[in-house]
């Protein structure tokens, strides 16, 4: 979406007041920008202005502002709703990786679905995208989403440099691989069976990742059934 270069794009803008505003405890390697805000409101507010200049896309985790969302009507109106998914034996683990602490919210499939069966209640049209699919044919799932919520194709956007966006720098430590790389990195059935190893691995080490695991494969489920 950065590549597309029609879009003023910010990273996990409402970050600041999950972890900041309200402290649900704190975020290892997180480095937060001084003057950015961190109350619901005026990260809120922040977007809606930038929005007045040109159009915004934001990347954020659901569990930051569920309910949040849910109750903010005029908010939740403006904006067009997308859903990223991922297996969450290969969220888990990769998040246990850097954070021993992975709370079972964080691992967030159950707020996804929770702001995505509101917001068809209230009469919109989410779109959810899984990541392997992405991954296996980057240009067809990107074409399909972007079709979807009425944006044209861009060729120029399937490929960036080496250098990390500027907002990255408060969260660098999390996107390493993502940082060194050049263009989204195809799928195999070496990668699925590598990210089963890593979360037995890691479940083996912290047995209540299985409990999670159990708690959020019936809503990746449900996603998974409404994705593109």
């Amino acid at each position: 979406m950065r590549e597309r270069r029609d879009f003023h794009c910010l990273h996990e803008p409402f970050m600041y007041h999950y972890y900041i505003n309200q402290r649900h405890r704190d975020m290892p390697y997180f480095k937060p920008q001084a003057d950015h805000p961190v109350r619901y409101e005026d990260v809120r507010d922040m977007i809606m202005q930038k929005a007045l200049a040109a159009p915004v896309f934001f990347k954020d985790m659901g569990y930051y502002v569920d309910s949040e969302v849910i109750n903010d009507k005029e908010f939740s109106e403006s904006v067009t709703h997308c859903f990223l998914i991922r297996n969450p034996r290969a969220t888990m683990s990769s998040y246990y990786h850097l954070d021993k602490e992975l709370t079972k919210t964080e691992v967030g499939l159950e707020a996804q679905w929770s702001l995505y069966t509101h917001l068809v209640e209230v009469g919109s049209k989410p779109v959810v995208i899984q990541a392997e699919s992405l991954r296996k044919d980057v240009r067809a799932a990107a074409e399909d989403w972007w079709t979807a919520i009425g944006l044209a194709s861009i060729d120029t956007a399937f490929e960036w440099n080496d250098k990390h966006p500027d907002d990255w720098n408060q969260v660098k430590t999390w996107h390493q691989s993502a940082i060194a790389s050049t263009s989204i990195r195809p799928w195999s059935a070496e990668d699925e069976q590598l990210e089963t190893q890593r979360f037995e691995e890691a479940a083996n080490e912290a047995p209540h990742l299985r409990s999670y695991l159990e708690h959020h494969e019936i809503f990746y489920q449900k996603l998974k059934n409404v994705s593109l």
